[in-house]
């Protein structure tokens, strides 16, 4: 936990430093706004945090990532790649964004949101391929 921070980009990084501001934003989503608006809280440019072991960098915080999943309660028992129905007004999304706290930024993670709320995103990795004539 102590070391989260040079990995990921979440609440008390992010701008929303205190205890009083990240009690005002599980209470008063007016006031967040407003705190957000004078505050640098917002998505950062990747690669500004430490990279995990396996060199990807922001995989924890910053962005929460879609799921293709419609939202549904898991059934019970063990289960391998759950898949969400068919249809539904929810869609999972999975670790938290940058307004998040530490417990929210796991990838583990599970919440819902309504698909036209825009604070998620997905993240892209890529392999980089050397081209004949290039370094």
């Amino acid at each position: 936990m102590t070391r989260l921070p040079d990995f990921a980009w979440l609440s008390y990084n992010s701008g929303l430093r205190s205890i009083e501001t990240m009690l005002t934003f599980y209470s008063d989503f007016e006031e967040l706004q407003r705190q957000t608006a004078r505050s640098r809280t917002r998505p950062h440019s990747v690669g500004l945090r430490q990279p995990n072991a396996w060199g990807l960098y922001d995989m924890h915080g910053n962005a929460a990532e879609w799921t293709a999943d419609w939202f549904a309660e898991y059934q019970a028992g063990p289960q391998r790649n759950p898949e969400g129905p068919a249809e539904g007004s929810e869609k999972v999304v999975r670790g938290g964004n940058w307004n998040a706290d530490a417990i929210s930024v796991r990838s583990g993670h599970r919440q819902t949101l309504q698909p036209e709320f825009g604070r998620a995103g997905f993240r892209v990795v890529m392999e980089r391929v050397a081209v004949a004539g290039t370094p």
